[in-house]
């Protein structure tokens, strides 16, 4: 057998994006390709590759492979039909039945069949997949993935309750059983942590997958380094019965959370400089650069890689999701507010607390001193008060006094936004310190 070339080139009209942004479309260009990724795209070939294979696709459209990150393999059967019925309905008259038919190996073997032939000449070239609660249909699917040349995350399910007798493991005990054999399996066969064509932990859903199991396999998960997926907040009837089997928790993600199933994929080493990332971003906030406050972040998850992953590249990860995510938490600008105590003559009070207004700032109340003066106190931005005491000699004529103190932040009014945030540029607080 003839072995494939590891480093090749594919001439073609080459469409891609490296970002949301932006998208770079080539009539004739050169796709160089060495040891299973891309080196580059090119108008012309470099001189160093002009020696290897390069196949002609001058006449097609080259795209990067599709990412499908939530395919049900079992339920290619009947995809696109059987839509008349609500999510739970929908899995116990139509899903299951099916989905139980696995337990037969030639019936999986012909159905991953189908379905392999099918993904292979679609667009998408890697998967996060869902089998059954069958271990060796399971095992059959991964091996026909990797036979295809497919890159693929696959999930042998987990399901102790709510599901028909046919299709349900026993008790948690005997699913995290074979969830342990399906493993060791896979790690005997070195897929594991190797290869196109991967293990990942599949609790089905919250409803299926009582705490217990579900707790095993969060054990798992960590005893084996493997990733999770599952099913989040698909319906309301489904969202409202989660509620009710899991009491304790404050919204559906946490039955996953608490068991170590949400989450997670990120070393504990590295906790410490994702929130230094966060930190340091968060010293100049989106709209004038100035540091955020009232700010929490939470990690719930992200990727990792054995070699590429660095401290200053979760640093850098963090603040990439920081100037992502700000924008959307509708932030506002906060301006300081003082605490004003104006000692003045009592013929004066209507001025200063005219004044008080003009400046923004709310008057508290009045009472007298001991020196026989009037006392206003007011709360007022403390941009307002730079030219206080000016104002306060002339209209006293020295008499007067004050006392200014930092109380609190307030939301600055929003017809001033635009003011601070030219001034803040002027001040160049849009520096990027990256």
């Amino acid at each position: 057998m003839t072995k494939k070339p590891t480093t090749f080139t594919l001439r073609g009209a080459v469409c891609f994006s490296t970002d949301s942004s932006h998208l770079t479309c080539l009539e004739d260009a050169y796709i160089v390709c060495q040891n299973g990724r891309t080196a580059g795209v090119f108008t012309e070939l470099p001189e160093q590759f002009h020696d290897i294979p390069c196949q002609d696709f001058s006449n097609y459209l080259i795209i990067p492979g599709m990412n499908d990150l939530h395919l049900h393999a079992p339920q290619y059967a009947f995809h696109g039909m059987y839509m008349d019925l609500e999510l739970l309905d929908w899995l116990q008259q139509y899903t299951y039945p099916e989905e139980a038919h696995y337990a037969d190996p030639a019936y999986a073997k012909l159905g991953y069949a189908y379905f392999v032939r099918d993904l292979k000449n679609s667009a998408t070239t890697r998967a996060c997949i869902f089998a059954t609660l069958h271990t060796d249909a399971t095992l059959e699917l991964m091996h026909q993935l990797r036979d295809a040349g497919l890159s693929a995350f696959v999930g042998k399910l987990g399901m102790d309750r709510n599901s028909p007798d046919s299709y349900r493991e026993p008790d948690a005990a005997a699913g995290l059983a074979e969830t342990r054999r399906w493993l060791d399996t896979c790690r005997a066969e070195n897929t594991l942590h190797a290869g196109a064509v991967r293990p990942m932990i599949t609790p089905r859903f919250t409803p299926s997958t009582s705490d217990a199991y579900m707790a095993g396999l969060g054990a798992l998960a960590a005893e084996y380094s493997v990733p999770a997926q599952s099913h989040l907040s698909e319906n309301p009837g489904e969202i409202a019965w989660v509620a009710e089997l899991c009491p304790d928790t404050s919204f559906y993600g946490e039955s996953y959370s608490r068991c170590g199933l949400f989450g997670g994929s990120v070393p504990k080493n590295f906790f410490p400089a994702v929130e230094k990332g966060v930190r340091q971003a968060a010293e100049h906030g989106v709209l004038a650069g100035y540091p955020m406050v009232g700010m929490k972040a939470t990690l719930l998850d992200g990727s990792y890689h054995p070699v590429d992953s660095s401290e200053m590249a979760f640093i850098m990860a963090a603040k990439i999701a920081y100037k992502a995510a700000i924008p959307e938490a509708g932030p506002v600008l906060l301006e300081p507010i003082g605490a004003l105590q104006a000692h003045v003559p009592a013929d004066n009070t209507g001025d200063i607390m005219g004044e008080v207004t003009k400046r923004r700032g709310r008057v508290l109340g009045m009472n007298p001193d001991e020196d026989g003066l009037q006392v206003v106190e007011a709360e007022v931005p403390v941009a307002e008060m730079q030219d206080f005491t000016t104002f306060l000699r002339q209209l006293t004529q020295g008499r007067g006094y004050f006392t200014f103190d930092f109380v609190r932040y307030e939301t600055l009014p929003q017809m001033l936004e635009s003011k601070v945030i030219e001034q803040a540029k002027a001040l160049g607080n849009f520096a990027d310190e990256d």
